[in-house]
């Protein structure tokens, strides 16, 4: 079965100009709609009884519930929480500045005429909304930059002593052999009714297993040029090739290249450089391997 390629098939820098662009449209569409629909409620408030400065600040405590809201749920989301008196607060704010817009119109308006009022604050709300969005797709990290490394050795108590032992991948064999052969060994003597020692074996030992270490213990690799992991990265394909006897996958070259010790790429990362890899001429065990 095919591997279905999802990797991106634009460059990072088109995609930033793109989001950069959609950024610059998202705060133009949100403060052409708050004009709109400020402007209209300062003609609502003045044919209401308010006047001069006073009409100008009474659509503020109408409008800006919703600016308040849409950070509170900003900040809910980046804190991985949800905020219900920030949605209460958005929708308020969204619900009262739509009616007082419609209901500013007056009785006996055309259809039309209700419409246009009521689309700067749906607009205002609609274009906030996603302005936010992509700012928090901004501040919140990559899961490959956001993973936590791990160091390369871990200590572990031994099943005998209680002693710590560093877990590299090659002292694992050798204290579960030393913990399986204590269990078995171990007796405990016991008087019989005629005064003799009978010895029967002790309970087998209850230590946990410690678990094996990968060879990298999955450790983030640093950020290194396309051309310097192709360096690095191409005999460990060839090699994975003629074991595997086809292409390795993206997960099987991300996982071979971490047991040679260089990391765990994701699986787009090793996309990328198994396909930098295929684009190079000078790929001999294809051209001499069928997959």
């Amino acid at each position: 079965m095919a591997e279905t390629d999802d990797s991106p098939v634009a460059s990072p820098e088109t995609i930033r100009r793109l989001m950069l662009f959609a950024v610059i449209l998202s705060i133009a569409s949100t403060a052409t709609a708050f004009w709109l629909s400020y402007e209209h409620l300062h003609d609502v408030a003045s044919g209401h009884g308010l006047s001069a400065a006073r009409a100008w600040a009474w659509p503020g405590t109408v409008d800006t519930f919703i600016i308040i809201g849409e950070v509170m749920i900003l900040v809910a989301n980046l804190l991985r929480r949800t905020d219900g008196w920030a949605i209460c607060v958005t929708v308020i704010g969204s619900v009262g500045s739509v009616a007082l817009n419609v209901a500013g119109v007056g009785a006996h308006a055309a259809i039309m005429t209700y419409i246009v009022a009521a689309v700067p604050p749906c607009g205002a709300l609609m274009s906030f909304a996603i302005l936010m969005r992509q700012i928090k797709k901004v501040l919140t990290p990559r899961r490959d930059e956001a993973a936590p490394s791990t160091d390369a050795t871990t200590d572990q108590p031994s099943a005998v002593d209680g002693s710590t032992t560093p877990v590299d991948g090659s002292g694992v064999d050798s204290t579960l052999s030393v913990a399986t052969e204590a269990a078995r060994t171990v007796v405990e003597s016991t008087p019989s009714v005629d005064g003799s020692v009978v010895e029967k074996p002790a309970k087998p030992s209850t230590t946990r297993r410690p678990k094996a270490a990968r060879s990298a213990a999955g450790k983030r690799p640093p950020r290194r040029p396309l051309d310097e992991w192709v360096e690095i990265a191409k005999p460990i394909f060839h090699a994975e090739f003629q074991r595997l006897r086809r292409q390795p996958t993206a997960n099987e070259f991300a996982q071979a290249i971490d047991r040679a010790g260089h990391g765990l790429p994701s699986d787009t990362v090793a996309k990328t450089i198994r396909a930098e890899i295929l684009d190079r001429a000078d790929v001999p065990a294809l051209s001499e391997e069928g997959q």
